[in-house]
């Protein structure tokens, strides 16, 4: 079971790496040599706070497990999302003396939940907000203005002639006066604006 294809390590009860296996080494790039006798920061990217690892002990202690999503380094320096389960071993007197940690890249996972939520929020040619992602920013806008007694602009736009680049052009013209069109538009707008693009050559300002 050690050997399986999940990257694991065996620790004692201090949290120092007893061993680790085949598949850890290919995940981190470490030689088990390297690492026998260390504790675990050294896997970890400094994204993750003292909060998160007293988590980990309390959950350790009370449910005998913890799993959750780490940011994790390789032995190159590569930082990639990693899913962490710690399991407790404990002796016949409920003493803890092992601990078992498995990790799993899931890179992957998370870069096609990175292109879901694009596809869901954003316009796919200009990266854009699209129109579900602007309600949602004006709403809070309008929280935002009732609360502090301030006030917004919002303001539709579209091109004049846009129907004749296409037609006379080609809709790759189009689409690439479109994009060049929202970068310069973007690049007026403070970092609280919200440029969103409805369709076509429809465009919606929230300044």
């Amino acid at each position: 079971t050690f050997e399986s294809q999940d990257a694991m390590i065996v620790m004692d009860s201090r949290g120092h790496i007893l061993r680790a296996n085949r598949a850890f080494t290919q995940l981190f790039g470490f030689e088990p040599d390297e690492i026998v006798g260390s504790d675990l920061d050294f896997l970890y990217a400094n994204v993750h706070d003292e909060t998160w690892q007293q988590d980990m002990r309390q959950a350790l202690r009370h449910n005998g497990h913890w799993s959750g999503e780490v940011a994790c380094l390789r032995k190159s320096g590569d930082e990639f999302p990693c899913w962490h389960r710690i399991t407790s071993v404990s002796d016949d007197r409920g003493q803890v003396t092992h601990f078992v940690g498995a990790y799993a890249d899931i890179s992957d996972r998370k870069e096609s939940e990175e292109r879901i939520r694009k596809l869901a929020f954003f316009d796919p040619l200009t990266n854009l907000p699209n129109r579900t992602l602007f309600m949602d920013r004006f709403q809070q806008a309008l929280v935002s203005v009732r609360r502090t007694q301030s006030s917004l602009a919002l303001a539709f736009m579209d091109l004049d002639g846009f129907k004749a680049v296409n037609d006379t052009h080609g809709h790759a013209a189009g689409d690439f006066l479109l994009e060049a069109l929202s970068e310069k538009m973007k690049a007026c707008l403070r970092e609280d604006d919200t440029l969103a693009r409805l369709g076509g050559d429809e465009f919606l300002l929230l300044l």
